[in-house]
């Protein structure tokens, strides 16, 4: 084993699955000691044990080390070869590995250093290894619906991920070979924090029950209305280039230009989960959205809601006039 490794997340749950993977594959008589580190300074984990044998020191920090505990934390990872190894699992605040901190892995050398960040809120595909992951780890197996029925619930939150997990497989029959959406339901039940992300993909899969679901979640979790809809309208406004036959460049909308797998997905749902006329139809819904939660008397939740069922909702259209709204014949007699 490495004489220094740095573990970093953004999440504890995380944290710890990455001081797990580093830990894996240790022989048996390993002798594993975890420290939890505050500013009162570290423990000695270079002097070598008096009953000899291999021995590995785990350093958790609930936050990014300063001053003097930086110091000592760098000249371990300067160390030689020799002695017990050291593991140090350093949270940080959300978002980007700190400076600090890779300047640290630096120090210790080529591949010290295990990233395990929370995934970003659209990255679905990283979502489900995930929850497949936390299955694995208690010797179970789900299938595709069984993975969502469970991020449905537990919505983006590792920990929440975590513990529904480990409940649908203690109440699930071991001869199960495959837990589904009907075991987790049986277990677990409401719906977790979404992002407008989950939101959209939702509408664009023309799920209605689905993508109130999710709106549900994302509200609860103190989402503004007004942000989960500029999250729909980038999404929507991406089909609708793809659809007038724009490129990857064009329906990025002015960011990283979108490539590969990506593309041709957008592309697949501008052209099977629309009819004609029916994307130009939910762009202007969405604008209409954005005045309504602006000026309307109504609660703004309210109004995302009833809007997103909406959206979600297969409609036929005027290709010629897909925003056009028919308005009843009224005589002078009213």
């Amino acid at each position: 084993m490495r004489p220094f490794t740095l573990v970093t997340s953004d999440d504890d749950l995380l944290l710890r699955r990455g001081v797990e993977k580093v830990l894996s594959g240790l022989a048996d008589d390993v002798s594993i000691e975890t420290h939890d580190v505050d500013e009162e300074g570290m423990p000695d984990v270079r002097t070598a044990s008096l009953f000899g044998g291999e021995e590995v020191h785990v350093l958790r920090f609930p936050k990014v080390p300063t001053g003097g505990l930086a110091d000592e934390l760098g000249a371990l990872a300067d160390a030689e070869p020799g002695g017990a190894a050291v593991v140090a699992a350093v949270l940080h605040g959300q978002g980007r590995v700190p400076k600090t901190l890779e300047k640290l892995a630096e120090r210790a050398g080529r591949d010290a250093h295990v990233a395990v960040p929370v995934p970003p809120d659209w990255a679905d595909e990283q979502w489900d290894r995930l929850v497949g992951e936390e299955f694995r780890r208690l010797g179970r197996h789900a299938d595709a619906s069984g993975v969502a029925a469970v991020r449905r619930h537990a919505g983006l939150d590792p920990g929440t991920i975590s513990v529904q997990v480990a409940a649908v497989c203690a109440a699930t029959a071991a001869d199960v070979d495959a837990i589904g959406e009907d075991e987790v339901d049986a277990v677990v039940a409401g719906h977790g924090r979404q992002s407008g992300f989950a939101i959209a993909d939702a509408v664009v899969a023309r799920d209605p029950g689905g993508a109130l679901a999710a709106a549900r979640g994302a509200l609860e979790a103190g989402d503004a209305p007004v942000m989960l809809a500029g999250a729909l309208a980038y999404r929507l406004r991406q089909l609708l280039v793809l659809r007038g036959g724009g490129d990857g460049r064009a329906a990025s909308l002015g960011r990283r230009p979108l490539s590969g797998g990506r593309l041709r997905g957008l592309q697949r749902e501008a052209r099977e989960n629309f009819g004609p006329g029916e994307l130009a139809r939910v762009v202007d819904r969405v604008a209409q959205l954005d005045v309504d939660l602006k000026g309307s008397d109504l609660p703004a939740d309210l109004v995302f809601e009833v809007a997103v069922v909406d959206l979600a909702t297969p409609r036929a259209v005027d290709p010629l006039r897909p925003t056009h709204q028919r308005r009843p014949f009224v005589t002078e007699a009213g």
